[in-house]
């Protein structure tokens, strides 16, 4: 970023969980905007932990383990209560979701390439040929079921093991709200079509006016039509998930230049 401050007077709605969302906030103010924070996701232990007690015991046997974000890997590593053994392998949905197993401990980890999601994890070369492999996808609850569903076709023996929940979110705070309501917010991130659900049960009538005014920035492709049939107008598309990706593109949009490589 070449102005140190190109986001200077945007106001920003940041919707990750409040346990997430602090180094996103801190890159947006760093390059000059204003934080809004806006949770429309609040991230629960799953409604029946002593559910994983068999995944627990099973570890052994399974060959490949598949993180499809960082809270699952939070999830797994926390609920499980043990590690993974040496011999499974495992993959990670991106970047993000490699890094946190690399901090719990796992840095050899196989990850999806751009735009790292469930169809680029599944070209790696490893998850190819996998007829009669035990497969345990760590995921919230509800996720979505095209990486079991593919593998299962390969042959694989697939089992999921949901080590979080997506609990309803608070409210919009006061300050929130009345930005909302007087169309002062600039610019809203969100990372997931479940975020955009949320938003929507969240706000009257009077505050989703002003979200979907201001200039919406998604993870990937395939929320653009989502965001649409919710009202939003010519969505941003991240080059990935990650902050900084997230950032780049409303600088970008900000200041009328192509996006930046984020590495």
């Amino acid at each position: 970023m070449n102005d140190p401050a190109p986001l200077h007077g945007l106001r920003v709605l940041v919707t990750r969980p409040e346990h997430q969302a602090h180094a996103l906030a801190k890159m947006i103010e760093h390059a000059g905007g204003t934080v809004l924070r806006m949770p429309a996701l609040d991230i629960a232990d799953p409604a029946d932990p002593a559910a994983l007690d068999a995944v627990a015991r099973s570890l052994d046997q399974y060959d490949i383990a598949i993180f499809v974000s960082p809270n699952a890997v939070d999830g797994a590593t926390r609920l499980l209560n043990r590690p993974f053994p040496a011999r499974l392998t495992l993959a990670a949905i991106g970047p993000a979701t490699a890094r946190s197993l690399m901090l719990a401990g796992y840095p050899d980890t196989l990850c999806a390439g751009s735009p790292f999601n469930s169809e680029a994890l599944l070209t790696l070369q490893e998850l190819q040929q996998v007829g009669g492999r035990r497969i345990v996808i760590f995921r919230g609850d509800g996720g979505r079921g095209l990486l079991g569903r593919v593998l299962a076709e390969r042959g694989a023996v697939v089992e999921y093991a949901e080590v979080y929940r997506r609990a309803p979110p608070p409210p919009p705070s006061s300050e929130v709200a009345t930005a909302l309501r007087r169309r002062q917010v600039d610019a809203v991130i969100a990372t997931s079509g479940q975020v955009l659900e949320q938003l929507a049960a969240m706000c009257t009538d009077d505050l989703y006016q002003g979200l979907t005014r201001a200039q919406l920035v998604v993870a990937s492709d395939r929320m653009v039509k989502l965001a649409e049939s919710f009202g939003f107008h010519s969505p941003l598309v991240a080059a990935e998930p990650g902050d900084g990706a997230m950032v780049e593109a409303l600088v970008a949009w900000r200041t009328g230049r192509p996006p930046q490589e984020t590495g």
